[in-house]
């Protein structure tokens, strides 16, 4: 169960995310996913939007090639 405190820095911190998402920059978006992966209980449907966001911006920088990408993803797609 989300805390209090992790749906208040969800819900302060998405635009942020929002806007990280969409420079599209291969570590920059690995880190997002990565920190979107702790929030996928607090929104599970704003988080997987994040998260298509990021990856269709990281393919401009060639981040579906990146070694870590998959496995960022394949965790966030299992949990």
């Amino acid at each position: 169960m989300p805390t209090a405190a992790q749906r208040r820095f969800y819900d302060e911190a998405g635009s942020l995310a929002d806007r990280l998402a969409t420079a599209g920059y291969p570590s920059c978006a690995h880190h997002l996913l990565e920190t979107l992966e702790f929030f996928v209980d607090v929104d599970p449907r704003g988080v997987f939007l994040r998260i298509a966001a990021t990856i269709r911006r990281g393919q401009r920088w060639g981040y579906q090639y990146d070694v870590l990408a998959p496995a960022v993803f394949v965790c966030i797609t299992e949990r």
